[in-house]
């Protein structure tokens, strides 16, 4: 094997293929572990509401495809949204968001409360609103398209809604990032 030390590449600066570094056809680049090999970004500003604690509701706007170029790596899925929680008349408001990949939560609590705002003066209508983040791992597996989404549900029966982009005022925005292992 030989090994050929450079510090720059650099392609012709005239011709059809002027300043590209062209990889012949049946020719791959194989690059180091850790190194990222795809990053992708959506964002959204649809406004989901869920007044159900009995299941957990897809947010609008939040599913999309993604196609790993490795079957080997690892995704990093990175969630920053905006969560609000409020209550009409209790002392109490929360709920929770999850990341799901390919029909898996990567997440999960049986709480529902991950956004918890409680009044302990027993006063009525706490309201809470913030951005929340949030990052999982899973290992790609494939180089098969599947789909990243958020779901959303509120915390007992004394919450009265839990909303994610409430208004639609506020982005919404779920980063993958493709790492070579």
């Amino acid at each position: 094997m030989s090994t050929l030390h450079v510090e720059n590449l650099k392609g012709l600066s005239s011709g059809g293929n002027a300043n590209k570094i062209i990889v012949p056809s049946g020719q791959t680049l194989v690059p180091s572990a850790g190194q990222v090999i795809q990053k992708v970004h959506h964002t959204w500003n649809s406004q989901t509401t869920t007044n159900s604690d009995q299941g957990f509701s897809d947010v609008t706007g939040s599913s999309f495809s993604f196609t790993p170029k490795l079957s080997t790596s690892r995704l990093f899925i990175t969630a920053h949204y905006h969560f609000n929680a409020y209550s009409s008349s209790t002392y109490y408001a929360g709920g929770m968001c999850r990341m799901v990949h390919d029909g898996t939560a990567l997440d999960y609590t049986s709480q529902y409360y991950e956004l918890y705002n409680q009044n302990a003066a027993g006063g009525t209508q706490p309201n809470h609103h913030t951005r929340q983040s949030k990052c999982m791992t899973v290992a790609s597996g494939s180089t098969n398209a599947r789909t990243i989404k958020l779901q959303v549900i509120k915390y007992g029966s004394g919450t009265a809604e839990a909303r994610v982009n409430q208004g639609a005022y506020y982005y919404s925005t779920i980063v993958v990032e493709e790492v070579v292992q």
